[in-house]
């Protein structure tokens, strides 16, 4: 018989591998198969980053935790997509400013939309107690992934 931690670590690789497949086909369903979730999540960071006034390439690619030869691959991809654009920032020649176009932006919705679902899926029905409880644990999974994965930025 599997003990508590052997349980809870079958069920978070199962959940984690449900989650991105879940999101994935489900996004696809609605925006087309033209774009991977990594896609998806690149627009997601520079949305983040636009609306925070700080959407240098850079800061895009520290929040993903990926090097700037990595998002400037995927930036070009989105950019001959019609879902994102870059302009040199006027102040600094060096930095390059990335935004979503209007497609872009729906395209980002749409998944945070997903999220949103699926949060208010999870908790729906729950009392304080559990829920609060859930927040705590989920918060311990986040800070367990933070401390022992790549430092991004959130």
């Amino acid at each position: 018989m599997k003990n508590a931690k052997e349980i809870i670590n079958d069920t978070l690789v199962k959940l984690f591998k449900r989650i991105l497949f879940s999101e994935e086909k489900n996004l696809q369903a609605i925006i087309g198969k033209d774009l991977s979730l990594k896609e998806i999540h690149v627009l997601e960071a520079i949305a983040k980053c636009q609306d925070t006034k700080v959407n240098s390439a850079q800061n895009v690619a520290t929040s993903l935790g990926i090097t700037a030869g990595t998002l400037t691959t995927a930036v070009s991809k989105l950019i001959q997509k019609g879902l994102v654009s870059k302009v040199r920032d006027t102040n600094d020649k060096r930095s390059i400013k990335l935004s979503l176009t209007p497609k872009g932006v729906e395209i980002n919705n749409l998944h945070n939309n997903y999220h949103l679902q699926m949060a208010e899926t999870v908790v729906r029905g729950l009392n304080n107690e559990e829920l609060s409880l859930l927040v705590r644990t989920v918060d311990k999974i986040q800070e367990f992934f933070k401390i022992k994965g790549e430092q991004i930025n959130d």
